[in-house]
């Protein structure tokens, strides 16, 4: 409906546009809407409480030895998508794990571009009851800070990361 038909007819029009058929529509709508919710609420959706056997618990840095601290680098970008960046730039956060020093505890290495440069790619080696302590030894590759993805796999005392990341300076 225009506006000027509005405001020559007034609510008249709305008389001849709301008719008995389309309420007819709208209150069948509504009752099949209505009854589907109450059919997938009583019949559909379990009402069982089910105990998983586990539950999640916050670790302290302090006492696992994961820490990291953010960068600066939402302020570096381009001011036209910083209202986006956050979500851009944390796309590529990602996790591996494995033992990389063959001593039975899960390894984890982790990536995350929002952080500063030395914490975007970190391993840390499990010492067991959740204690990490960050291995920056020379054996370790040095990382590119814009690393995205990870995959791990193990060779002879080595950890080999790969991405998907397209490498800019080979355009």
């Amino acid at each position: 409906m225009h506006g000027r038909e509005f405001i020559r007819g007034g609510f008249s029009h709305w008389r001849t546009a709301v008719s008995l058929k389309y309420l007819a529509r709208v209150a069948t709508i509504t009752f099949l809407g209505t009854g589907g919710y109450a059919a997938y609420a009583e019949v559909i959706h379990p009402k069982i409480a089910v105990e998983a056997g586990f539950r999640f618990e916050p670790v302290p840095p302090s006492v696992s030895g994961i820490s990291s601290k953010m960068s600066n680098i939402l302020q570096e970008v381009d001011p036209r998508v910083q209202h986006i960046a956050k979500w851009l730039l944390s796309v590529g956060d990602s996790i591996a794990v494995g033992d990389y020093d063959n001593d039975g505890f899960q390894d984890i290495f982790l990536t995350n571009t929002l952080k500063r440069p030395e914490d975007r790619n970190a391993l840390y080696r499990n010492l067991g009851n959740y204690h990490f302590e960050r291995v920056t030894s020379r054996r370790c590759v040095k990382f590119r800070p814009s690393r995205k993805s990870t995959a791990w796999w193990e060779e002879p005392s080595s950890l080999i990361t790969t991405t998907a990341e397209r490498n800019p300076s080979s355009s």
